[in-house]
C-alpha cells in the first residue's frame, strides 16, 4: 500500500507534464513462475511498483515472477531533478496457469516381454504433447501413443497449452520376461516318428508355468496338461502355449512324423538244429535300426542283427526290430541234441608199450555210430569202437576219439600212452638199414587199396604184418607203387619202399 501511495504522491507533485520515461515492452503475458524482465530509460529510476506489492528495485531493469493466476500491473517511476520532473509508466500482465500433464497406459504398467501398450496423454486439447525416449515409441507426437518397451523403461511426456505454458510427467513401464519354452518327446529316440496307430508323450518344460494350452486338440488325450499323449494320423505339429504367473506367454512346437513302413524280420535258417556245444550264425534280413535279442544267453551280441547263437539246451529267441517308431518281433527255435555219452579207455596192452607193440583202445558209447580215431600220424573214420595202435615214436603220445551218434552230434576223449625207446624183439626193418633221409613220402589209404607216391623211383614195396612177416610185396618201378587190401585183416602193419637210389623207406600204417 505504501508504494501505491508513493506512486500516487509522485503524480500529483509533477513538476511538469512533459513525460521522458519509456519502458521496452507493452502488455504481456506469461505462465505461472515464469519471469518477464523489462528495462526503463529516460530517467532517474525511482522505483518499481506492482499491484501485487511486491519488492520493488531502483535498477533500470526489472523482473517480474508470480505464481499467482491473474492480470497484473507493473509500474515504472521516472525522475529528473533539474528541470524537476516525473513521469510513470503502467504495464499490464496476464499471468496463466501451467497444465498438469498425466499419462495413463491402457495395459497397466507392467508388460511382458515382446508386448506394446498405448500411452494417452492429458489433459485433452493441448497444443502439443512430446514423448521419450523415441527408440521405443511408434510416434513422439499426438496425445496417443504406442509403446514397446524391451526392458523397465520411464516413458516422459511433456504438453505445451495454447498459452505456451507447459508441464512435464514421466510414467515407469516394467517388462516381465516371457516364459522360455522347450518340449520333451518320447519320438526323440526313434527320430521323431511314431509307428502309425502309435502314440508319443509330450512334456512342456518351462519355470513358473500358471497354465498350459497346447493345439490341435483333435488327436491328443489333454489340451491342458504339462504332459499330453499325441496320436497322430499323419504328420502333425504340435504347439504349446504356457502362461506364467505373471500372465506372460511363450510357446514352442514339435513335428511327430507317422511312420506306415514297419520293419520286417527275415531268419536264415528260419530255424535250426544243432549239438551240445555247438554254435549257429543266423543272418537277419531287415529293415531295422536297432534291435535287441531276448533271451541273452548264448547271444554273442544281444543289440546286432546278425548274431551267434550257442543255446545249451533248446530255446526260443526273440528279436525286436525297431525303424522309426515301428517295432515289430519274431522268434526263432534253436533245438539243441545232446552230445552221446563217451568213455575211451586202454583195455589190452601195457601201461607203458615199447615201440614194437601195441595197445588196444575201446570207446564205449551206446548211441554212436561212428568214430574218428585221430592218431600222431593219421586219422581213421571207422565203425570200430575198438582200435589197435602202435606209435612210431617214443613219449607221451596223445590218441583222441570223437563218437558221433545217427544225427552227427558227437563227444570226444583222449588218452594218453607212454612209449618207452625200447624194442621186446628185434627192431624191424632188420638193423642196419637206414631210412631214406632225402626222399619223400605219401600214403593214400584208400578203400581197396594202399597207394604208396614218393619223389624218387619206387622199385618195390614190402608189406609186414608185427610178426615181422611179409603179406604182401608190389613191384614199382616208377614213383608210385600199389598194394591191393585184398584179404588183408584190419591192423597194423610196417611198410618197406626199396628206392632206385638203393634207399629205403620205412613206414608204419593202419589197414581198416
Amino acid at each position: 500500500m505504501r508504494k501505491l501511495l508513493l506512486l500516487t504522491l509522485i503524480t500529483a507533485f509533477s513538476f511538469s507534464a512533459k513525460a521522458q520515461l519509456s519502458v521496452n515492452g507493452g502488455d504481456s503475458s506469461m505462465c505461472v513462475n515464469d519471469t518477464l524482465s523489462y528495462t526503463a530509460s529516460g530517467m532517474t529510476i525511482l522505483g518499481w511498483v506492482d499491484t501485487l506489492n511486491q519488492d520493488t528495485t531502483t535498477m533500470a531493469t526489472y523482473e517480474f515472477t508470480t505464481s499467482v493466476v491473474g492480470t497484473h500491473t507493473i509500474w515504472a517511476v521516472g525522475i529528473n531533478i533539474f528541470p524537476a520532473d516525473t513521469d510513470t509508466i503502467g504495464i499490464d500482465i496476464t499471468v496463466n496457469p501451467n497444465p498438469t500433464a498425466a499419462m495413463m497406459s491402457s495395459a497397466g504398467m507392467t508388460l511382458c516381454e515382446g508386448s506394446s501398450t498405448e500411452l494417452v496423454g492429458m489433459p485433452m486439447g493441448m497444443a502439443t504433447y512430446t514423448w521419450g525416449p523415441a527408440g521405443l515409441l511408434d510416434t513422439t507426437g499426438g496425445d496417443t501413443v504406442i509403446a514397446t518397451p524391451t526392458a523397465d523403461t520411464t516413458f516422459t511426456l511433456m504438453v505445451t497449452d495454447t498459452n505456451g505454458c507447459m508441464d512435464m510427467t514421466s510414467m515407469m513401464i516394467s517388462v516381465d520376461s516371457s516364459p522360455v519354452v522347450t518340449i520333451n518327446s518320447t519320438t526323440s529316440a526313434t527320430n521323431g516318428f511314431v509307428c502309425e496307430g502309435g502314440s508319443a508323450t509330450l512334456t512342456a518344460v518351462a519355470n513358473g508355468v500358471a497354465s498350459y494350452e497346447w493345439s490341435p486338440i483333435a488327436t491328443l488325450n489333454d489340451s491342458a496338461s504339462m504332459s499330453v499323449i499325441a496320436t497322430p494320423t499323419g504328420n502333425t505339429t504340435y504347439t504349446v502355449m504356457v502362461t506364467d504367473s505373471n500372465g506372460c506367454t511363450g510357446s514352442a512346437s514339435i513335428l511327430v512324423r507317422v511312420n506306415r513302413n514297419p520293419p520286417t524280420i527275415v531268419f536264415q535258417p528260419e530255424e535250426a538244429t544243432i549239438c551240445e556245444g555247438q554254435s549257429i550264425f543266423i543272418d537277419v534280413l531287415s529293415t531295422g535300426n536297432s534291435y535287441s535279442w531276448t533271451p541273452t544267453t548264448g547271444v554273442d551280441n544281444p543289440t546286432s542283427q546278425d548274431v551267434t547263437l550257442s543255446p545249451t539246451t533248446t530255446t526260443t529267441y526273440t528279436l525286436e526290430a525297431e525303424s522309426d517308431g515301428c517295432v515289430r518281433t519274431d522268434d526263432i527255435t534253436i533245438t539243441v541234441n545232446p552230445a552221446p555219452g563217451l568213455t575211451l579207455q586202454q583195455t589190452a596192452g601195457d601201461p607203458s608199450l615199447c615201440l614194437d607193440e601195441t595197445a588196444e583202445l575201446t570207446a564205449t558209447c551206446a548211441v554212436c555210430v561212428s568214430y574218428i580215431w585221430t592218431l600222431p600220424n593219421s586219422v581213421i573214420n571207422s565203425t570200430n569202437n575198438v582200435q589197435t595202435v602202435s606209435p612210431n615214436e617214443p613219449g607221451t603220445i596223445p590218441v583222441i576219439v570223437r563218437g558221433l551218434d545217427d544225427i552227427g552230434c558227437g563227444t570226444s576223449r583222449t588218452i594218453n600212452l607212454n612209449v618207452d625207446d625200447c624194442f621186446i624183439g628185434e627192431p624191424f626193418p632188420p638193423a642196419g638199414i637206414e631210412d631214406a633221409e632225402e626222399a619223400s613220402l605219401t600214403v593214400l589209404n584208400q578203400v581197396d587199396q594202399v597207394v604208396f607216391e614218393s619223389t624218387e623211383v619206387i622199385n618195390c614195396v614190402s608189406l609186414f604184418n608185427l610178426l615181422g612177416e611179409e603179406v604182401a610185396v608190389a613191384a614199382g618201378n616208377s614213383t608210385q607203387a600199389v598194394i591191393a587190401k585184398n584179404d588183408l585183416a584190419g591192423g597194423i602193419y610196417i611198410a618197406r619202399l626199396q628206392l632206385n637210389s638203393g634207399e629205403q623207406i620205412v613206414r608204419k600204417l593202419y589197414l581198416e
